[in-house]
């Protein structure tokens, strides 16, 4: 029933009637949207007022253990394709497939991946079942403290040498490969900016699972169920350009099927599909 009211309010212009119903949006809130996983709620100009609409009754950000737990579990079962040696990881999701062919594609021995919003090495891991690394490959997750916490004990219980963890962007001082999946809508806008830097000593630079659009920027509030955050959508080419730049080209775009952003009472800023692209340094031919 939750998600026939969702697929209402967010998908049809029943969604812009509603709003205008006396206690509509707030009864939404209470009874369906806080009990969603994954769910989003509202529209808002910036970070910080999509923070401040996050509820009181829900932690705020990722940075907590339940949402470090629910991101790299003990339990998760193990594919029976995984090679030897590799930890138990989810099932990647189709798009996880083009990311792992330009890694495979693009790295060479000794390059330094940064692996933004990687949670417990998730994607190392995916990569790990198809693909050797190339020699002396260091793979950096950058995360929240709770999440490398239980990354790095699965990390180090496996012997991934390769597989090394920081929680301050700042911090990382060489990137040759830059990729995020799935985190840059989570991020306030200075830790945004501190991406887009650290992207321009990269040769190549892979997102995946980004929401974007032909608006302007807004925000709207996820529920994680073990906290709420906010949620930017943010417009495709001023995204694209901060993230490149003119010193890179753009190689390879995919569109994510499995990924949509529903957000009731707005229907016109639904995102039926997210994106990934892979951008690379422009060559000096």
């Amino acid at each position: 029933m939750r998600a026939f009211v969702t697929t209402l309010l967010s998908q049809t212009p029943l969604g812009n009637w509603a709003k205008l119903v006396p206690l509509a949006p707030s009864l939404y809130r209470q009874h369906i949207w806080s009990k969603g996983w994954n769910a989003y709620n509202g529209l808002y100009t910036s970070y910080e007022d999509a923070k401040k609409a996050c509820t009181s009754d829900h932690r705020t950000g990722w940075n907590n253990t339940d949402t470090a737990q629910m991101l790299v579990g003990e339990n998760v079962p193990k594919r029976s394709c995984a090679a030897p040696g590799t930890l138990p990881v989810f099932v990647p999701q189709t798009s996880a497939f083009a990311v792992m062919l330009w890694l495979n594609k693009t790295l060479k021995a000794g390059d330094r991946i940064v692996d933004f919003g990687g949670a417990g090495g998730i994607s190392y891991w995916q990569y790990r079942d198809y693909f050797e690394l190339p020699e002396g490959v260091v793979w950096t997750v950058v995360d929240m403290p709770e999440i490398i916490a239980r990354g790095r004990a699965s990390a180090e219980k496996a012997g991934a040498a390769s597989l090394t963890f920081e929680f301050d962007l700042k911090a990382i001082d060489s990137c040759d490969v830059l990729i995020s999946t799935g985190c840059l809508q989570y991020v306030p806008p200075d830790i945004f900016t501190d991406f887009c830097s650290l992207a321009k000593l990269a040769h190549t630079v892979i997102v995946n699972k980004m929401p974007l659009t032909d608006r302007a920027d807004y925000w709207t509030v996820q529920n994680l169920m073990t906290a709420s955050v906010p949620y930017w959508i943010p417009n495709q080419k001023s995204f694209m350009s901060r993230v490149g730049g003119a010193a890179f080209e753009l190689r390879d775009a995919w569109n994510v099927y499995e990924l949509t952003v529903d957000i009731p009472f707005a229907p016109a800023h639904r995102v039926p599909r997210m994106s990934g692209f892979v951008m690379q340094k422009a060559s000096k031919s």
